[in-house]
């Protein structure tokens, strides 16, 4: 009965006479092995982390990558990432008796950080304009996107007296009118991305002038009036023209 993984020799004497010996060489091999871990997130051109067998003398082993323009392994189980996907690599007793293997996923490091507002992407030097005592909301998208391991972001804002950040809701609230720059920063790579946020009013008011032209004018004279909107940093100050009498 095998015991443990090896070689061994066994005997047997007769007891009537010693001297007739009969020898067997007797080799134990793995039937189950299994390699640890049985996935591995690892990253492309990154430190390489060394796999381990049980079941099996490591000497025993022989190391397999199924793609290797993905990742490489050396012979004696240790991985390296070479470009973002995923592979597998073989653990393969010698003798043929058993086999394993480990599911590798390599990652890239964030590259750059889309933000995204009410849905749509924040354009490089656009402004972005928020009503007052109003919650607002961005979201950060990780380029790579599909090969990221770490997503993990955080936010902040260069002028809490207009922005408060509320941790639990994972979102900005306008507490005061004014400018303020948000800032996204991906836990990998430490990289960031930045957005400027204008914090103004609802309109309150809105008047003519002049108020009135009493003194008349002519048919085909034009008359310039304006709109004025109250209060002065209302963020939406477009209006709407209408005349009682077109005719």
């Amino acid at each position: 009965t095998g015991i443990g993984l090896g070689e061994t020799e066994i005997a047997v004497t007769s007891v009537d006479n010693p001297s007739a010996v009969a020898k067997c060489k007797v080799k134990v091999i793995a039937t189950e092995i299994s390699v640890s871990p049985e996935t591995l997130d690892i990253y492309e051109n990154g430190e390489p982390v060394q796999l381990t067998v049980t079941g099996a003398d490591p000497k025993d082993i022989t190391w397999t990558c199924r793609d290797k323009a993905i990742a490489t392994v050396d012979a004696n189980g240790k991985v390296s990432g070479l470009k973002a996907g995923t592979t597998e690599i073989y653990a393969v007793c010698k003798d043929g008796g058993s086999m394993a293997f480990c599911r590798v996923n390599v990652h890239t490091h964030v590259q750059s950080i889309d933000v995204y507002h009410d849905g749509k992407l924040v354009e490089d030097d656009e402004i972005v304009n928020v009503f007052i005592h109003e919650n607002v909301e961005f979201e950060a998208v990780l380029q790579p996107k599909e090969t990221i391991l770490d997503k993990t972001v955080s936010w902040s804002s260069d002028n809490k007296e207009v922005h408060a950040w509320w941790e639990e809701e994972q979102k900005f609230f306008a507490r005061s009118t004014g400018d303020a720059t948000v800032t996204v920063t991906a836990a990998d790579a430490g990289i960031t991305a930045s957005v400027k946020v204008h914090v103004g009013e609802h309109v309150s008011s809105v008047s003519i002038e002049p108020e009135s032209i009493l003194e008349g004018f002519y048919v085909d004279e034009h008359v310039v009036i304006k709109a004025v909107v109250q209060p002065a940093d209302a963020i939406n100050k477009k209006v709407v023209w209408s005349s009682e009498e077109n005719s």
